[in-house]
């Protein structure tokens, strides 16, 4: 079940969000930095994002999203934490 939501940046360039998964499993984050706010993932003529993205365990896709078997990750229902670095 897709989870969204805004969030404001404080001026440092951390992010920290916390989810609860239901059920226990394998999922997958995909995560934008919508900078004008209107949620979406701006693009260019080209088709390539003009904002920051990423992808769960930092994959990327070669002409579009990576594979879910490249970003998934196991959730037990313990807390976990995950970097991810913004692509720009």
């Amino acid at each position: 079940m897709p989870s969204r939501g805004r969030s404001a940046c404080t001026g440092s360039r951390v992010f920290s969000r916390q989810f609860t998964l239901y059920p226990a499993g394998k999922y997958a984050l995909a995560v934008i930095h919508d900078e004008n706010m209107n949620a979406k993932l701006n693009t260019n003529a080209r088709g390539s994002p003009t904002e920051g993205y990423s992808f769960s365990n930092d994959v990327k896709g070669l002409f579009g999203a990576p594979a879910f078997s490249a970003a998934s990750f196991a959730d037990d229902g313990r807390v976990l934490e995950l970097t991810i670095g913004l692509q720009y």
